[in-house]
């Protein structure tokens, strides 16, 4: 556990009277909201922090209230817009950077009120001082992908110092996509085992595809359209990185280029994308599984209509409640090249409220929940693969959660601009744009335009 970096004592001086009981603090509650995960996910480590703290600060409560992830940001912006908001809450990395101005960094140092016990074996009130982490053990000790979403340059104390890099949030996780698959559905097939490739992908989805003259009875997967297609537009955005677009160029994700491995495609990468996502719902080819008359891919898959649903890994927790029935596997995200894996990291940041009355106590805790013995506690709970490089050998065997802490390593973020939403919109569209010859307008303006479109949220 972390230790503080120093406990000064203020003795019976702050309290009325020597002898006379033990030293009162003042109560302090701290409110945390988080969507999705039930409030149940930070139960051991909030009793831990409690437990660890009974003599240091006994008096700071945590209350966790969980939101709908589709109607999450909305209640936050208001929230903090009218000063309701809560101390500590968490966002999509995608959007850490638009609401840096929302965010209080980690301090260098918390200095809490607290509780501690002196020489003469008297309670007395202390300030509890704890060093902050820093960016140089933050890049040591996470997924490359979380230094460029967090760190962010601030202006220095004064105007002649240089700017000054502080850290704006940490993870309690790193999530990307992953395949889960149905085994009876593979073995009925005669399939023995998840495809690691977009070629075997295409070969698998063939076999499990069953139509009838109602249309299709079976699908291999949920993909080639949005609307009903959850994580459609991860999923393009993953595919456009391991064909080699150059989504985390700086300052902007470049769409219409080539990365520095090259192409063996006859189109741009990202354009070679578009056309491979919607070949699966395009009727007449050879990988037609989807179309617009099924169902949701996540209920589809549930019901043991699909073969495979590309989801991220708390979702399988959500498929062990709903069909139970199910022999559901988790295989690692297919690939275009197995030696050179990419994939998108789509995790929640924790972060603290500019506006918080306690900042440090927030940031104490939030660091806390965040260290190597306290966060594998949350990442148990919820399903989900560590962000933490020292923790990620004792997840890697495991069949559910292993598969995403290998692509853990290699994945990358694709957007730091200021408007995540307006940017979400225009790749959304893009996933089910459709070439007009008699405009004249190709693929290849379609991408160009999103492009631009996300560009202008910057």
């Amino acid at each position: 556990m972390r230790k503080p970096l120093a406990i000064l004592a203020l003795a019976t001086l702050l309290f009325a009277g020597a002898g006379c009981g033990t030293p009162q603090l003042q109560p302090i509650s701290l409110t945390y909201w988080r969507a999705e995960d039930s409030p149940d996910a930070l139960a051991e480590i909030i009793t831990d922090y409690r437990k660890q703290t009974q003599l240091l600060h006994p008096n700071i409560t945590v209350t966790v209230t969980s939101f709908p992830s589709d109607t999450y940001l909305t209640k936050l912006t208001e929230a903090l817009a009218e000063d309701r908001g809560p101390d500590m809450f968490s966002i999509p990395n995608a959007v850490v950077r638009g609401w840096k101005d929302r965010l209080a960094p980690i301090p260098k140092e918390t200095v809490i009120l607290g509780q501690t016990v002196n020489d003469a074996k008297q309670i007395v009130l202390a300030n509890i001082k704890t060093p902050g982490l820093t960016v140089r053990r933050l890049v040591t000790d996470y997924a490359e992908a979380v230094q460029d979403d967090v760190v962010m340059s601030v202006p220095g104390a004064k105007p002649t110092d240089p700017p000054q890099d502080q850290i704006f949030g940490l993870p309690y996780s790193l999530d990307t996509l992953g395949l889960f698959y149905n085994r009876e559905l593979l073995k009925k097939a005669g399939i023995e085992k998840p495809p690691a490739d977009w070629q075997d992908f295409q070969d698998q989805v063939q076999k499990l595809t069953v139509r009838g003259d109602s249309g299709i009875t079976q699908s291999g997967a949920g993909l080639g359209l949005a609307s009903n297609v959850p994580h459609a537009t991860d999923i393009l955005l993953t595919m456009m990185l391991q064909f080699g677009a150059p989504l985390d160029s700086k300052p902007f994700p470049n769409f219409s280029s080539v990365g520095p491995g090259g192409s063996r495609f006859a189109h741009l990468p990202a354009v070679e994308a578009v056309y491979f996502y919607q070949k699966f719902a395009r009727p007449g080819d050879d990988s037609f599984t989807w179309d617009a008359k099924l169902p949701s891919a996540l209920d589809a898959f549930l019901t043991g209509k699909t073969a495979f649903y590309f989801g991220y890994p708390s979702e399988l927790l959500t498929v062990r409640e709903r069909a139970p029935q199910l022999d559901v596997g988790v295989a690692a995200m297919p690939q275009d090249q197995l030696y050179n894996p990419a994939s998108i990291a789509n995790y929640p940041v924790e972060t603290v409220s500019k506006k918080s009355r306690h900042p440090n106590e927030a940031w104490d805790f939030i660091q806390f929940a965040a260290s190597k013995d306290e966060v594998s506690k949350f990442d148990r709970a919820t399903n989900r693969p560590t962000a933490l490089r020292a923790l990620m050998n004792n997840q890697v065997s495991d069949p559910e959660v292993g598969p995403f802490v290998k692509q853990a390593l290699t994945a990358k973020s694709w957007y730091f601009g200021k408007d995540y939403p307006k940017a979400f919109s225009a790749m959304t569209d893009l996933v089910e744009a459709k070439p007009d010859l008699l405009s004249n307008i190709t693929m290849d303006i379609l991408v160009s335009n999103a492009e631009g479109k996300v560009r202008g949220t910057w």
